[in-house]
């Protein structure tokens, strides 16, 4: 899956687990709210401002450390990539290196 798609399912996941913590509250907490559509999603805001505020801070704060997550990812992989490039250049030079000392070995030993 890619990042961003990653990042659009934890955003939907957030609302829709506000929906569905908001229905609920609405289904079992005390009812001053009219049920027509656009006047519940106000009154519920309202109503229970303590919820919201906890549900919108903890939906950020999951995207915050998704983010963060994803970025240490891609660090990773950077560095990987990187130091399989530096092995492969460091046998290239030893490799060039012990054919120079071993023909050095045949040319000591011919005398």
């Amino acid at each position: 899956m890619t990042r961003w798609k990653q990042g659009l399912s934890i955003i939907l996941g957030s609302i829709a687990a506000t929906v569905l913590v908001f229905a609920g509250a609405l289904a079992w907490g005390p009812h001053h709210c009219k049920l027509a559509f656009p006047m519940v999603i106000g009154c519920a805001m309202g109503n229970y401002e303590n919820l919201s505020g906890g549900m919108f801070a903890a939906s950020v704060a999951l995207f915050a450390g998704w983010l963060a997550w994803s970025a240490v990812q891609v660090q990773v992989s950077a560095e990987e990539k990187r130091a399989a490039a530096d092995r492969v250049e460091i046998e290239g030079v030893i490799q060039g290196d012990l054919d120079y000392m071993a023909e050095g070995l045949v040319l000591f030993g011919r005398f």
